[in-house]
């Protein structure tokens, strides 16, 4: 058998072999690229919105409730399972607040309170809590340049109607 070189190949029934030419590149003008950008940017944005209005709206009259007492708080709440793909995630309300004083300063303690009284009573009013096992209170305060200043307190809300039933007494510690 002879010893077949390359310029022996041969392509199908004996025809010449093909030669690929190369397809020319496909060109996006700039133009449609940047509209095509703004585009997707619209809709991400618009999903964005659609998230987090779905998300919080169940919550937005407590929201703005607390805003209308509390004023400057800057209030948020969600509600839900955290990490709900666990089993026998508890289901929690949160309700985070700003508020314009140290709430760790024993000597602010009557005034965290009696600001976690009236959240609680805001809560009942406007919202459903029987669902929840547990509330998540945190009250935020803000310092320029420091890191912030937080008191929580997490507890289920039997025990939260319990401190709403306590009196704020001077000398009596919550």
């Amino acid at each position: 058998m002879p010893e077949r070189g390359l310029h022996d190949v041969q392509g199908i029934e004996g025809s010449e072999p093909a030669i690929a030419t190369p397809r020319p590149a496909r060109v996006i003008s700039g133009k449609t690229l940047v509209i095509g950008m703004f585009a997707f940017g619209l809709l991400l944005t618009g999903l964005l919105y659609a998230y987090w209005d779905l998300h919080t709206r169940p919550f937005r009259p407590l929201q703005d409730a607390i805003a209308r007492v509390i004023p400057g708080s800057q209030p948020r709440v969600i509600g839900g399972r955290h990490k709900s793909h666990r089993i026998g995630a508890p289901k929690t309300l949160r309700i985070i607040v700003e508020v314009d004083y140290n709430p760790l300063d024993e000597a602010n303690q009557a005034r965290r309170d009696e600001a976690v009284r009236k959240i609680l009573e805001l809560a009942r009013t406007q919202h459903d809590v029987s669902p929840y096992e547990k509330i998540e209170m945190h009250l935020e305060h803000r310092v320029p340049e420091r890191p912030p200043v937080v008191w929580s307190l997490i507890q289920t809300p039997a025990d939260w109607e319990a401190f709403s039933a306590r009196e704020a007494v001077p000398g009596s510690s919550s």
